[in-house]
């Protein structure tokens, strides 16, 4: 009888919490009900222990109803029915019909209270706040008063950086760069040269100046050759080293900007770091056991060239055995280690056991390798022609400034150069005091050694673990994910009645529900971003990033609960699973989407597979504590939820990281990609997997509560929304401004194009670097008067603007001004985009005539005819054209360059050589005929790189710097078909090749025109605009015809590499005062190992051999003419 009222006891909370609190009373059995038809059970020993079989086969096919009946004993069922009517029938195979009337009790289910999953809700967003403000934590200053010599001090950092910051923008071939730059270095290691402890270390100090070549894959790719540019290079080393070569550590940085831009961050923080660790090493009185470089390259906006450079050429580069590189794409805050290796895994060993402040992800590392972010670095360079491993670190907050002429040193804290001082001091002094860089056995086999996977923990500590350490991991994890979910089965079992394979199933289509709800969310988020782009409110969040936590994260979070609590509820195969179960169920889902993306990361071996592993170990360690500690219902849901705590603030962590990167990045991709889209659909993403346990635990939660949640989330959207849409939407403000590119572009046409194209025509080219290029530019006189009444109304980042012009705004005080200014900017806003750009022009007028660039001109003119200065055509491929007025074309576009081509043909086989004379800065494109390709150019070994393809054409973008001198390049391109042609010889030579040159004029007097100049100042207070003039030469078939081996070079030669126009080991070298000669890669290895001087007398006597013919031709030529 004990075991019977037992065994009663159990079924009647089954039925009272299980299945929503219907529990139907009708005598002393109990009856299923299953579509009408009623299955009679006795309720004895025997029938309960048959009674799961029952229930297991009606849950999976049909929706049940369950009546009983408990005279004994029934717990919590004080309510019973006040009438009840209950004829049975028999029938031959032992089941009864039942007719009658039967009425239900309902109790409310057990459920998450809405006010703490408010709380909960609460509690999320102070975590995300947290995080967010880890990146504002920086160290305290060290000044000279406060600190002994050998200790990093930022104030003397910082003062490094005024220094460097007051020449102005430094780009490379300047003044300020090549001259004044290199003095700043100079000077300022010499001071710390004069400052070093004499007893322990000296500090040598060099100047290098070099020429050479070099394919690189940096976006669309391009060849790169430069001649003359400057680095300077300091060692320091302990005075007790032996003499000779010395293993030895490289810190590197660039002086050089890009134009307009003082540089403060890129990288002139880097470089006031380095000096300052060159004086705190020089200081230190632990003598150091290996040797330190101080790279202070002048040409890497120019990709890489003094670092190419230095690497392949300087006599200390071969000593370098491991490196660390310094950039930024920011400014201020923390700087990220983004990018280790590729081998040697005791470098970031060594940062994660020494660094004070650590920042480092490797999955940054693979964002940035993937080509998700449009830039490089020198770590390029080391790794693929020095062969050596190093570290990245790179300062990334606040992007909006970067490359622009907001960078100047008041957005570069000191204490951001102290922390970065101090990381950088602590990862070379473990470096160098360890011993490793002298190589050995060790040596050999760390330098094949594959990367180990690495992430900071919040900021506090570095976890990194190598390959077979992270397998091992992984598969810890998803063996406790596996037990987690045995457990849960077997408890379902007991507490559900149900077989475990059954709840098995149900986690399955719990995990299918989920990623239709998740998905859901990820839709409407781009269809909200879809709207936006339809309605021209785009990048409204750009200026207030907070802007994407309701347009994106809301909806997503508030459609994915809505839909999965509709799931459930409709779903007929799962009635059993309510409330907390129905939690535990939809979290055994997600933890199998975590451990399945967690296998595929580890058998694709991505190191960015922590994300999941952390979701793995964390669900499935507090539900195997839950188990533990034999918790039950929301106590066990509190388990799981402290397990995913950490997984749920890391991801947070990285996805603010994240945001930090790509929302500025959005003013300069181009119009091309679908900002907004991809935005919306990152954003929902990444909040849909740092809090995907919100919509999970809303099918706890009452659903009152559950109601008022989702409906406070998509009020809150839909007011985002039309904010969005509204006027003060706009995007820029003068601390995050709109970038602008013009450049003053002098075009002529050597042949016959498209009809009605002018020979020569003057036009400013502006590329779209946003979704509203030029746009914003066109009605900015209406967003200059909106964003004055945001001012005056005191809305946001809106009154930052001064001085822009109005629009009639009434007088009036207070709240009514606000109002008022609302509805009139909404209203002026809703007469339509035509309306408004025809009626709001307020500064630049000249901007009526703006016309896009045509995809006819695209099609008829090699790289659409403009002048792209960097092979970005790809990602920027849109762009507009504004004709310069006629008055104006005397004085605009003073730099011009002089392009003689002329071309040898034999069969299939032509050689182009060319003779440029321009500029500092030369960009030449060559585009042979379908079919053809270029094997070789004289400026370089090997093949040139291809850039995209034009139509069936391919294309080849030679970037061509000289940092001093004048003379011109000459070189030669060889152009090879595919297949050997077998026609007449002819067909070589008719074949077309399209050429452009184009001489860009970044610094000095010529750089703009008195009217471009007049015209980028009108520009509004909320653009960051740039520009330079632009001499563009167009040619098809270029050039006259000579005899094959006129000039003397056989087929498959290198051809005639004039002055200057250097390969890979060319050198000159200005320190000498000598004159600047020919030298050939064979030449530079055969001084490097001390060739004789015959052959050296040789190798000039061919070159000066060569350039008599060339000028020889050149009299003819000019004789004919």
């Amino acid at each position: 009888m004990c075991r019977r009222v037992a065994m009663r006891k159990r079924l009647c909370d089954f039925l009272l919490l299980r299945f929503d609190g219907a529990v139907y009373y009708g005598g002393p059995e109990c009856i299923v009900i299953v579509r009408g038809v009623a299955r009679w059970e006795k309720f004895d020993s025997d029938t309960v222990v048959g009674w799961p079989r029952v229930v297991a086969r009606s849950r999976v096919h049909h929706s049940l109803l369950h009546q009983c009946w408990l005279s004994n004993y029934c717990s919590r069922a004080s309510r019973r029915p006040s009438s009840i009517t209950v004829n049975w029938e028999a029938k031959a195979n032992g089941e009864q019909e039942v007719e009658g009337e039967v009425k239900e009790n309902r109790l409310p289910k057990t459920a998450l209270p809405g006010a703490v999953f408010a709380a909960l809700l609460a509690a999320a967003a102070l975590g995300v706040a947290g995080v967010a403000r880890l990146d504002a934590h920086l160290p305290v200053v060290l000044t000279r008063d406060n600190s002994p010599s050998h200790k990093f001090r930022g104030d003397d950092a910082y003062e490094h950086l005024l220094n460097l910051t007051a020449i102005g923008p430094r780009v490379a071939g300047s003044y300020e760069n090549e001259v004044a730059a290199v003095a700043w270095a100079v000077r300022a290691l010499r001071i710390a040269a004069a400052a070093a402890d004499a007893h322990h270390h000296r500090l040598e100090v060099d100047v290098q100046t070099a020429s050479g070549a070099f394919p690189v894959a940096f976006l669309d790719g391009m060849t790169n050759a430069y001649r003359g540019v400057q680095s300077v290079v300091a060692r320091l080393s302990a005075r007790g080293n032996p003499p000779g070569p010395a293993p030895a550590l490289l810190l590197n940085c660039h002086l050089d900007t890009v134009p307009d831009s003082p540089g403060a961050s890129d990288d002139g923080a880097g470089c006031a770091v380095l000096v300052e660790l060159a004086r705190t090493l020089a200081s230190s009185p632990h003598l150091l056991r290996h040797d330190i470089l101080f790279l202070f390259n002048g040409a890497e906006e120019n990709i890489m060239q003094a670092s190419h450079a230095f690497i392949t050429q300087h006599r200390w580069a071969r000593d370098i055995r491991a490196f660390i590189n310094l950039e930024a794409c920011g400014s201020g805050g923390r700087e990220l280690l983004f990018q280790a290796g590729p081998h040697h895994p005791w470098i970031i060993e060594a940062y994660a056991d020494y660094a004070p402040h650590p920042y480092a992800s490797s999955l940054a590392q693979e964002i940035f390798e993937s080509g998700l972010i449009p830039a490089d670095t020198d770590f390029r360079i080391f790794r693929d022609f020095g062969n050596l491993s190093g570290v990245d670190i790179a300062w990334s907050s606040n992007g909006y400034v970067y490359h622009t002429r907001l960078d100047d040193a008041t957005r570069v804290p000191p204490a951001s150069l102290q922390r970065a001082g101090e990381n950088v001091l602590a990862l070379a002094m473990a470096i160098v005091q360890s011993g490793r860089l002298s190589g050995g056995g060790d040596w050999e086999r760390e330098a094949v050694a594959p990367q180990p996977l690495f992430f900071d923990l919040l900021g506090g500590l570095v976890i990194r673990a190598r390959p077979p350490l992270a397998a091992l991991a992984a598969a810890l994890a998803l063996a406790a994910a596996a037990l987690a979910l045995y457990l849960d089965a077997r408890q379902a079992a007991r507490a559900l009645y149900m077989r475990p394979a059954d709840y098995w199933a149900l986690v399955w289509r719990g995990a299918g529900r989920l990623a239709v709800a998740c998905g859901a969310g990820l839709l409407i988020s781009i269809s909200l971003a879809a709207v936006l782009t339809a309605t021209g409110a785009t990048l409204a969040w750009y200026s207030q990033p907070m802007l994407l936590v309701p347009l994106y994260v809301l909806p997503a979070l508030a459609f994915t609960a809505l839909l999965l609590r509709a799931l459930w509820a409709r779903d007929t195969h799962a009635p059993l699973l309510r409330g907390w179960w129905a939690w535990r169920a939809t979290g055994g889902g997600a933890l199998v989407w975590w451990a399945a993306l967690l296998t595929a990361c580890a058998v694709l071996r991505l190191h960015s597979g922590f994300v999941p592993m952390l979701w793995t170990a964390g669900g499935a360690g507090g539900t195997l504590a839950a188990h533990a500690l034999q918790l039950r219902e929301g106590r066990a849901a509190a388990a799981v939820l402290a397990g995913i705590t950490l997984p749920s603030l890391q991801s947070t962590y990285l996805s603010l990281s994240s945001l930090q990167m790509f929302v500025p990045l959005a003013g300069r991709v181009g119009a091309a990609l679908p900002t907004e889209l991809a935005i919306g659909a990152l954003v929902s993403a990444l909040a849909l997997s740092s809090l995907g346990w919100v919509p999970a635990l809303a099918l706890a939660t009452s659903a009152k509560g559950a109601r008022c949640a989702i409906g406070y989330a998509l009020a809150t959207s839909a007011t985002a929304m039309l904010l969005a849409c509204s006027p003060f939407g706009f995007p820029y403000t003068q601390d995050r401004p709109k970038r602008v590119m013009m450049f003053e572009t002098r075009r002529t046409l050597h042949y016959s194009t498209l009809e009605g194209t002018p020979a020569l025509s003057y036009a400013y080219w502006m590329p779209d670097l946003d979704a509203h290029s030029p746009r914003s530019l066109l009605t900015h006189g209406s967003y200059n008067s909106i964003n004055k009444k945001r001012s005056r109304a005191g809305l946001g980042p809106g009154s930052r603007l001064k001085g822009e012009t109005g629009s009639g705004i009434k007088s009036g005080a207070g709240f009514g001004i606000m109002v008022e200014g609302v509805i009139d900017a909404y209203t002026e806003y809703l007469r339509g985009s035509l309306q408004m750009f025809m009626s709001c022009w307020r500064t630049v007028k000249a901007m009526e005539q703006v016309t896009p660039m045509t995809a006819e001109e695209c099609s008829n003119m090699l790289f659409c005819g403009a002048p792209y200065y960097l092979p970005v055509l790809s990602f920027i491929s849109r762009a507009h054209w504004l004709p310069i007025p006629e008055p104006a074309h005397e004085t605009a576009v003073r730099v011009r360059v002089k392009t003689q081509i002329w071309r040898e043909s034999q069969g299939s086989e032509r050689r182009l050589h060319f003779n440029i004379s321009g500029p500092s800065h030369v960009v030449v494109i060559v585009a042979p005929a379908e079919g053809a390709r270029l094997s070789a150019c004289s400026l370089m070994d090997g093949v040139p790189i291809e850039g995209p393809r034009w139509g069936e054409r391919r294309t080849y973008f030679f970037f061509l710097h000289t940092a001093r001198g004048t003379d011109p390049w000459v070189f030669n391109v060889d152009v090879v078909d595919d297949e050997p042609m077998v026609t007449k010889a002819s067909a070589a030579v008719d074949a077309p090749v399209d050429v452009s040159v184009a001489g860009h004029a970044l610094f000095g007097e010529l750089k703009l025109s008195p009217a471009a100049h007049a015209l980028l100042t009108q520009l509004p207070t909320w653009t960051a605009p740039t520009g330079w003039a632009v001499d563009l030469h167009l040619y098809r078939n270029p050039g006259q015809d000579l005899p094959y081996g006129f000039l003397g070079f056989s087929s498959g030669s290198r051809g005639f590499k004039g002055p200057l126009a250097k390969s890979n080991g060319g050198t000159v070298d200005h320190r000498r005062g000598a004159e600047e000669e020919l030298i050939s890669p064979s030449l530079s290895t055969a001084r490097r190992k001390r060739m004789p001087t015959t052959a050296v007398s040789f190798h000039a006597a061919k070159g000066a051999y060569a350039s008599m013919r060339v000028c020889l031709y050149y009299s003819l030529l000019r004789a004919s003419t």
